[in-house]
């Protein structure tokens, strides 16, 4: 009798969780359909509306979640909804729904890459208030500066490429993009040591591409040509300037006009989403740049970084016991969307390793749309702090071990020079002198469109 009632009791319970369950469910997927047609007001109170409807949603899916996140789709919706609501106070900061802020953009041109993900070609002042842009000043990086020249001393693998050129245009050469913007601001504070940012936006060329798909064509002021996806590298990197003129990489850095085009197609698409009420379009495109580090934040407030880094969303370096990630630093040659690049990291038991790395300039040698076909590269693959680098074949300088004091790791160096329609293969073995337990994690460079192909 006693085992009757324990069951009855047992079902009852059951019966009761399932229905309350059902209920929760429903409310919160009446609640998710009005989200997905909500029409985001682009101020403040409609992101505060936007993420009080989220944090609504995901206290209705409390009862419920256990079984949702058995289905695929339905685990990426709940990861979703912890995200906005879990990164309220960045959402907040970035869009100043609580006062004015002042964002530093620093455009990262991944056609030419640089270690954070690329050459910091164009920068722009941005101020936001109430989820509104309420000034944006841009310029090229080139002129920011020039009282730097000659000033300080770049690293040691930099001064036979920039020499005096030491200044906040090539500040990004850490991997890591804290490190890198810390060292651009302090470029930076040299030539207006009055500002202060409350952070720092790092969007790349894929996250311009993916908002051109989403805009269609743009009319700038100051261009007789019109910009969409299908023309915009072609009139940013392949037209900007008579090939002729560009006797030197320095007569080509200074006389194009690349980077202001792409400070003018940032402002023109963030102006022509708003206007056309493509907010929710504009959010969803930023969150998956987010997620594919084609747009890396920097907080000065320390609790919004670490949220930033939380998230993977701050392009810190990665760390742990066993890693490897290949860091290019193209020397001038904006053709890293011309050049396949591959990378296949093998484990060879007792704590050794091997990875094989194969670039391909795609570039014919008789193409006349690109100012500079040979593609010039400083390469950095990065292994544990304690690897000693077992043999290395390839690449234009003799590869050696050197050691990241910031991040604590190694790194095997070396520089890739490669003519038209030519291929380099660079094969690197290291060591470990305490082997790691588990597999080695690759990962890819932020903004590097390079194949990675898991151990």
């Amino acid at each position: 009798m006693r085992k009757k009632k324990i069951r009855l009791f047992l079902l009852l319970v059951l019966i009761t969780y399932v229905a309350a369950a059902a209920v929760s469910g429903l409310m919160a997927y009446q609640d998710i359909k009005r989200l997905s047609r909500l029409n985001i007001s682009a101020n403040g109170e409609g992101i505060k509306q936007a993420v009080t409807t989220a944090e609504k949603i995901r206290k209705e899916l409390i009862l419920v979640r256990p079984l949702l996140i058995i289905n695929p789709s339905w685990r990426r919706r709940l990861v979703l909804l912890d995200k906005v609501v879990g990164l309220k106070t960045v959402i907040y900061e970035l869009a100043g729904v609580e006062g004015e802020k002042t964002f530093l953009l620093v455009m990262q041109n991944n056609t030419e890459l640089r270690p954070s993900g690329g050459i910091w070609g164009s920068y722009g002042i941005m101020k936001v208030k109430d989820g509104q842009i309420t000034s944006m000043k841009t310029d090229d990086t080139f002129n920011l500066d020039p009282a730097n020249i000659g000033r300080f001393e770049p690293p040691p693998e930099m001064k036979d490429i920039f020499r005096d050129q030491w200044r906040f245009w090539n500040a990004n050469w850490s991997p890591d993009f804290k490190k890198s913007v810390e060292q651009g601001l302090y470029f930076y504070k040299q030539a207006d040591p009055n500002i202060n940012f409350d952070g720092v936006i790092g969007p790349n060329l894929d996250y311009v591409l993916a908002l051109l798909r989403i805009s269609g064509p743009l009319n700038l002021q100051g261009h007789t040509f019109t910009v969409d996806e299908g023309n915009f590298l072609q009139k940013m990197i392949l037209e900007p300037m008579n090939p002729s003129s560009a006797r030197t990489l320095k007569d080509y850095v200074k006389n194009d006009e690349k980077n202001y085009l792409l400070a003018d197609v940032g402002q023109g698409l963030i102006d022509k989403l708003l206007a056309a009420n493509k907010t929710r379009d504009l959010a969803e495109a930023t969150y998956s740049a987010l997620e594919n580090k084609d747009l890396l934040l920097y907080f000065s407030q320390s609790p919004l970084q670490a949220k930033a880094e939380k998230y993977g969303w701050a392009g810190r370096m990665p760390t742990g016991e066993n890693m490897v990630m290949a860091v290019d630093a193209n020397l001038g040659s904006k053709l890293d969307f011309w050049v396949d690049k591959k990378i296949k990291v093998e484990g060879l038991g007792e704590g050794k390793y091997r990875a094989t790395l194969i670039y391909k300039n795609t570039i014919g040698a008789n193409d006349a749309s690109h100012v500079f076909k040979v593609y010039r590269d400083y390469l950095r693959l990065y292994v544990p702090k304690d690897s000693q680098l077992v043999s290395a074949v390839g690449g234009q300088t003799t590869p050696i071990m050197q050691q990241d004091n910031y991040l604590g790791l190694n790194y095997i160096a070396t520089t890739i020079v490669l003519p038209p329609a030519e291929e380099g293969i660079l094969t690197f073995e290291w060591q470990l002198n305490n082997p790691a337990t588990g597999s080695i994690a690759v990962f890819k460079q932020p903004g590097s469109h390079v194949v990675v192909s898991s151990p």
